[in-house]
């Protein structure tokens, strides 16, 4: 299982204004927790970028979390940003099991 995202994200740079794209491809997910519940497990992903300044060598990283639950149903996300704030988040995340 894994999930998938849609589109692209857009991320700027705090401090220099620099704004950087992630396409889908650029992020690894890994199941970082699973917990048995009343419609079976919930799966929680997560995926992390570092991204340097041009300008500045400057780290931001960004973490994505993503549940899964029930199986087949993305029930929240969160974000979140170090040295950087997001323009625009992607489209949405897919399960790959209704995929």
């Amino acid at each position: 299982m894994t999930i998938k995202c849609l589109g692209t994200a857009k991320l700027k740079k705090s401090e220099t204004g620099e704004i950087f794209e992630v396409c889908p491809n650029d992020l690894e997910w890994e199941v970082v927790d699973v917990e048995e519940k009343k419609m079976g497990a919930e799966l929680h992903y997560s995926a992390q970028l570092f991204f340097y300044s041009k300008q500045k060598e400057l780290e931001a990283e960004v973490i994505w979390d993503v549940w899964e639950y029930p199986i087949g149903s993305i029930n929240h996300q969160e974000i979140q940003l170090e040295n950087c704030q997001i323009l625009k988040n992607f489209d949405d995340f897919l399960s790959e099991s209704i995929l």
